[in-house]
């Protein structure tokens, strides 16, 4: 996740934002528009408030940054909809449809340790059921009835939800939502440790480099950009964005370079992002009452 980080920000920057669009054929005629497509743009911490209240009853998560879907229901309202027959459409285009890597145990859906990956993502591809996050199989579905039940609430007239329709270049936006700049996200999500965070962010990285929203692509674009930076590469071999592949392999000199390039202002979120003993994030419940607490910022793994 270091290493990961420190290319986002080299090649996206600290203030970079994800932008989730609601868009539709045309504006709105008469308070109607036929249908919303809702694109994905591999934003990875987007949630509703209940999920957003989910993690921050939890010490690890509580500190995590979530943008708002009921932001984006509320500006769909505000533009003036008040009815969509043809319902709300998933379109994750962004990114390939690969939910899981085939090398990943099996236990880190079940576990669970990361949600199924996709351009379009909100709770992190968790539906909380009895307490407890339990994966969903379509993510841009699942998006688009949660957008759909936040719109019916509101009072929107809406047809069926679905999904994997790409939008037409020309439609019209009708709202959107900015995620927090990338340096906030970097912080939220090392501090708890966020893996599918690192996914999504590999695969925006292969978008950026190669246009190709792949993990492969975004591994390629990992090693490309540390190896611009300076950092020495020899030994690397990344297989995943997350560090969760058993098969990824980084020197201590490779992680040593990379934490000396966070004490310069561009790369500055990767030591504000890593959790601090007995204190914050993944450390939180760590080392309590020794003379580290409190003191020794570290990351996990």
């Amino acid at each position: 996740k270091l290493l990961t980080a420190t290319a986002a920000l080299a090649v996206l920057g600290p203030n970079f934002q994800y932008q989730t669009k609601a868009v539709a054929p045309a504006a709105p005629q008469g308070g109607t528009v036929d249908r919303i497509w809702l694109v994905g743009s591999g934003d990875p911490v987007l949630a509703s408030a209940d999920f957003a209240a989910y993690l921050q009853a939890n010490p690890i998560t509580r500190d995590d940054v979530t943008p708002r879907l009921e932001t984006l229901a509320d500006g769909i309202v505000a533009a003036g909809v008040h009815s969509v027959p043809g319902g709300v459409i998933g379109d994750d285009s962004r990114y390939d449809q690969q939910r899981y890597l085939p090398s990943w145990s099996p236990t880190y859906r079940t576990d669970p340790d990361v949600g199924p990956l996709g351009a379009l993502t909100v709770n992190g591809g968790y539906r909380i059921t009895n307490g407890r996050p339990v994966p969903v199989d379509d993510p841009a579905q699942y998006a688009a009835a949660t957008l759909t039940q936040l719109l019916q609430a509101r009072g929107v007239q809406v047809g069926p939800p679905s999904a994997h329709q790409t939008a037409p270049a020309s439609a019209a936006t009708v709202a959107s939502v900015s995620s927090p700049p990338l340096r906030d996200i970097l912080v939220s999500s090392l501090r708890s440790s966020d893996d599918l965070a690192g996914e999504l962010l590999a695969k925006e990285l292969g978008v950026h480099t190669a246009n190709q929203g792949t993990t492969a692509a975004g591994v390629q674009a990992i090693n490309t950009t540390l190896a611009h930076l300076g950092v020495p590469t020899a030994g690397v071999h990344l297989v995943d964005g997350s560090g969760l592949d058993l098969g990824n392999r980084v020197p201590c000199a490779t992680l040593v370079s990379v934490l000396a390039l966070a004490e310069t202002p561009t790369f500055q979120a990767v030591l504000d992002g890593l959790p601090v003993a007995g204190a914050e994030g993944t450390l939180a419940g760590r080392l309590e009452g020794t003379a580290s607490a409190g003191k020794l910022p570290a990351k996990t793994g």
